[in-house]
């Protein structure tokens, strides 16, 4: 199974809410004999501090690609305008445009 993209406003951190539900899906995976529960890594694939956090539940290490690229940079950038990215953002290398 694939955790995806999971995060908490600061506001709520204090309930600990991607504790609960990493709990419900490891015991869905279980109950579904999924054997892994790939959390992802850091930031942009960094070695960072999520990246540690995300290691401290198991020393497993598993290969893990995936592509990021847009096919229709006008579209995309209609699309997040305005709404959490800032133009430094949209200009970053963490896409590849086409």
């Amino acid at each position: 199974m694939q955790f995806h993209l999971g995060g908490t406003l600061n506001a709520y951190t204090h309930l600990q809410p991607s504790k609960l539900i990493t709990h419900v899906a490891r015991n869905w995976g279980r109950e579904n004999r999924y054997e892994v529960l790939h959390l992802g890594g850091g930031v942009g694939s960094n070695l960072d501090s999520l990246y540690e956090y995300k290691k401290g539940f198991s020393s497993q290490e598993l290969l893990f690609k995936t592509y990021r690229l847009v096919v229709n940079a006008v579209k995309y950038t209609e699309l997040v305008a305005d709404i959490w990215f800032t133009e430094s953002d949209l200009l970053s290398d963490f896409f590849s445009f086409i």
